[in-house]
Order: C-alpha cells, then sequence, then structure tokens
C-alpha cells in the first residue's frame, strides 16, 4: 500500500500529460487577434437584394459568410495598433482571393468592418458589392483604414499612402491566418482592385512591394481606377483652377498632412475664413458629415477657400517641406511587374484626368511595361466607378 501511494500520483500525471498532447491550445497568431461571422447570405438573398440588376445576379454562385477581423498592424508613426476590416469567404473550393479597396469615405459607419449582411444600405461593403463579387467566387478582403471600424477614435490619415498599404497588407496576412484557423485552402491566386482612394490604395501596394514587402498570396493582376498617384501634379492642377467640385477631398488632404506632418501649424495658414474656423468647429472630418454636408460648408472658389499666400506658395517655389511630403506619398514612379490596369473618366470632375495621363507615362517610363490605361469617354468619377467594377472583374477572370 506504501508503494501504491507514490505510483498513483505518476500514474495521475501521465494521464494528464497525454490529455494535453492530445488537446494542444489554438496556435498564436501575429496578426489574427479576432474574427467574428456577421452572418450568411445565400445567392436567392443576393438576387432578391439586386433584383433591378440582373447583370449581377446572374452571375452569381455560391453562398457567401462574412466576417469582421480585427488584426495587428501599425499606424505611420510606427506604433503597433489593431485595426479591422471585412472578409466575405464564398462557400466553394479553392477560391481566389480579391483585396478590394473603398473610395474616400467621410462618415465612419460606411466602414466595411460593419458590413450588416441582413441590412442592406449605405455601408461600403454593400456600396461595392463585396458579397456580390464573393458569390462570383472570390474571398473579398475590405480593410476600414485607420478612423473607421475598431479605429474609430483616430482620426484617418488621408493620403498618406504607405499607411494604406500597410493596413492592406496586414490584413491580408490575418486573413491568410483565419484561413488556417477555419481550415479553409484557398487557389493562393491574389487580385488587386480599388476605385477613387482605393485606386491610389492599390498602387501604394504596389509601391510597397517594389520595396521589399511580402504578401500571403501570389499576386496576379492589379486594376485602378480614378485614383490619384501624382499628388504635387494633382495639387498643381487643382489650385490653378477657378473652382473645383471636389473642395471636401482637398481640404481633408490638408489637414490630414497638418495633423500628421506639421501638427504645430495653423490652419489659418493655408484656409481663409470662414473656412478655417470652420474646420475644427463643426469638426468637418470628424465622421458625422457625408461629403455633401461637408461640400456644402466649404466653398469650390479656389481664391475663397485659400489663402492668397498660401496659393503664392504653391503655385510659385514655396511651400518645400509640404511639397516634399506630397512627392513621398505619390505612387507615379512604381515599376510594376504584374498586369496592371488604369482606368480613369475624362470628364472626372474630383480628380481631373491630365494628371493621370502625366502619371501613366511616368509608370511606363518606370518600368510598369505590362500597364493598359483605359481612358473612359465622358465618364465622370461616379459614372466611371460603374463601368470600372464590371470591366475589371471582367478582366480578372481571364488571368
Amino acid at each position: 500500500m506504501l508503494r501504491l501511494r507514490y505510483v498513483l500520483p505518476v500514474l495521475l500525471s501521465l494521464f494528464i500529460l497525454s490529455c494535453s498532447s492530445n488537446d494542444p491550445a489554438a496556435p498564436a497568431y501575429e496578426y489574427l487577434v479576432d474574427a467574428e461571422p456577421t452572418g450568411t447570405l445565400t445567392p436567392t438573398d443576393l438576387r432578391t437584394e439586386f433584383a433591378d440588376q440582373p447583370q449581377l445576379t446572374n452571375l452569381l454562385s455560391s453562398t457567401v459568410d462574412s466576417w469582421r477581423v480585427v488584426y495587428n498592424t501599425t499606424d505611420p508613426q510606427g506604433n503597433e495598433i489593431q485595426a479591422s476590416g471585412l472578409v466575405v469567404i464564398p462557400r466553394r473550393a479553392t477560391p481566389s482571393v480579391l483585396s478590394l479597396h473603398r473610395g474616400t469615405t467621410f462618415i465612419q459607419s460606411e466602414a466595411p468592418s460593419l458590413f450588416n449582411p441582413m441590412q442592406s444600405g449605405s455601408n461600403a461593403g454593400w456600396i461595392y458589392l463585396a458579397p456580390v463579387i464573393s458569390s462570383f467566387g472570390y474571398i473579398v478582403v475590405m480593410p476600414d483604414l485607420i478612423g473607421y471600424g475598431a479605429t474609430s477614435g483616430s482620426r484617418h490619415p488621408f493620403f498618406i499612402t504607405d499607411s494604406d498599404a500597410r493596413l492592406s497588407i496586414d490584413l491580408l496576412k490575418a486573413v491568410d491566418e483565419l484561413l488556417d484557423r477555419e481550415e479553409i485552402i484557398a487557389s493562393g491566386r491574389l487580385f488587386l482592385s480599388g476605385y477613387s482612394q482605393g485606386g491610389s490604395t492599390v498602387m501604394a501596394i504596389l509601391k510597397a512591394l517594389q520595396q521589399g514587402e511580402t504578401l500571403p498570396f501570389n499576386l496576379v493582376a492589379a486594376a485602378s481606377g480614378g485614383g490619384a498617384y501624382d499628388l504635387n501634379a494633382l495639387a498643381s492642377h487643382l489650385i490653378n483652377e477657378e473652382s473645383i467640385a471636389g473642395s471636401a477631398h482637398i481640404t481633408f488632404l490638408l489637414t490630414s498632412y497638418l495633423q500628421t506632418y506639421f501638427p504645430d501649424r495653423d490652419l489659418s495658414d493655408i484656409f481663409q475664413e470662414p473656412y478655417a474656423t470652420r474646420i475644427t468647429a463643426e469638426n468637418l472630418f470628424g465622421g458625422t458629415l457625408s461629403f455633401d454636408q461637408i461640400t456644402a460648408r466649404l466653398t469650390g472658389t479656389i481664391e475663397a477657400l485659400f489663402t492668397g499666400e498660401f496659393l503664392q506658395a504653391m503655385r510659385g517655389d514655396g511651400e518645400q517641406a509640404l511639397k516634399a511630403r506630397l512627392a513621398e506619398n505619390s505612387l507615379h514612379e512604381v515599376a510594376a511587374t504584374i498586369p496592371l490596369r488604369i482606368y480613369h473618366g475624362d470628364a472626372d470632375e474630383i480628380i481631373p484626368v491630365e494628371p493621370t495621363r502625366e502619371a501613366v507615362q511616368n509608370l511606363i517610363d518606370a518600368g510598369s511595361t505590362n500597364l493598359t490605361f483605359i481612358e473612359v469617354p465622358g465618364g465622370t468619377h461616379f459614372s466611371t466607378a460603374l463601368e470600372f467594377g464590371g470591366a475589371s472583374l471582367t478582366w480578372f477572370a481571364f488571368q
């Protein structure tokens, strides 16, 4: 009996160890923090939702599951943060991945990760047809970017392009870990697509790859539409106009640059009254006002929006520090090695086509030899987005 007193604890320890070895803890992932399923949509659901668009619904093939993903990444200052994004996964064998990038959004509720499959509306997931594209056979991945979703307490660093690339790439790495966790086998093929700010984000990702960044999937092709690439050329074009339709966008960009790069500089250095005061007093870029609401609180007249000193400096040799930051965030010297298509409407009222024409030639000169530029006759910023979406998906299908 004395011997048994010593043998039993040993046997119990061995039993516990054997149970532990057969029930390993979940692996710790580097990027994936959390992934919450938010709902399911069948092809029938989507046909009902988009009954007025048979050209889309005729191609639906798969039931899709949407996820809100939280992941590790860094902000423009290099601080570790947790950001969020939308992932929509089709129930089919070996789907490819489509990294889909939204245009500029001013309202936080439009963040892709807030997509609700049970309630359609103005969310970016619906606007950019994420569940429809996923039903075609893609794992659709949409980053919120800083200032939206999990990072809604921060101001969005608008057109700090390496930040957009960083958050997009790290989300793809988190999605790779999610697929591993859920034992979903993808094809390994990746496509990039984005319009407006999203088009610029596509080019920012290609720039990051050129600088040594890596992806967890094999990049096959990329399509960018209605984007801004050479920011100095775009700014020069806009401030030499009498009036512009995109006063909300250029004001968003300049206030973002002051916040990120020149925090000690006053808005009144750049903007005339009442706009210099109104931007802060009415919190124009706080995430609650729409593009139309912000535009109504500004003016499209260049000479009324900006101070004379600022315009003179931008039109001449002044504002060198600001121009250097615009150059740093520009995307017109990327040597893309994969097939790349750039779309732009020749009547784009938000991002004029002339700077894009010049940027395309610069991209080709830099080494983007597999680039096709498609200029859409009569295309506005909105109408070209519709053409871009269908044309780019059709092109991807043949890659």
